[in-house]
């Protein structure tokens, strides 16, 4: 997918996440924004590359936040409910390139501590299913969050930097159809 794509020569990333998810324009909103579009670029060409933070979309119900990071994974994407304390979950991400976590207000201190761990992770090691033995599996996947208003996902007191929050429609409503036609020019450039 990545390499049948052409840049028109228009830059777009440093205002992707305003233009398409109504973030208020800021020099956060920039940076975040262009380090999760490069980070998700660099997992497919390094697997196992470094990507430590998440970002979440913060906003209310049914407004598309989920719909957008569909939109930016597909056909790669997953929002399948992940139990952190199963193998099954370092299954269940292989092949995915945008992996939603909802709800992130729900997660106890220790939950939010282990997915901390878990979405900093540069790869995986599991026996899959038939193997003989357990392997290393290089992570291609970025993750993502998402809230509704007002929950509360930062429960570490010694700090939460693995977390990037985007407030949603904050300046404009998300523009899916918009994210839609431009998503191929985000990757590109």
């Amino acid at each position: 997918y990545l390499e049948s794509l052409e840049w028109d020569g228009t830059p777009r990333i440093d205002h992707w996440t305003s233009d398409y998810l109504g973030l208020r324009r800021s020099e956060y909103a920039s940076v975040s924004g262009r380090y999760t579009l490069i980070g998700m670029v660099s997992r497919i060409y390094q697997p196992g590359g470094i990507l430590r933070s998440m970002p979440i979309l913060e906003g209310a119900q049914y407004r598309g936040k989920s719909t957008a990071l569909k939109i930016l994974g597909s056909p790669w994407f997953s929002d399948t409910a992940l139990d952190l304390s199963n193998k099954d979950a370092y299954q269940l991400i292989q092949g995915i390139w945008a992996y939603e976590i909802s709800e992130m207000d729900t997660f106890s201190r220790t939950e939010s501590s282990r997915m901390k761990g878990f979405i900093s992770s540069p790869s995986d090691r599991f026996r899959a299913p038939y193997g003989r033995e357990p392997a290393d599996w290089p992570r291609q996947t970025a993750f993502f969050g998402t809230i509704n208003p007002h929950g509360e996902y930062f429960k570490d007191p010694t700090g939460n930097t693995r977390y990037w929050p985007w407030a949603c429609e904050q300046a404009e409503p998300i523009a899916l159809e918009a994210l839609a036609e431009q998503r191929d020019q985000l990757f590109a450039e």
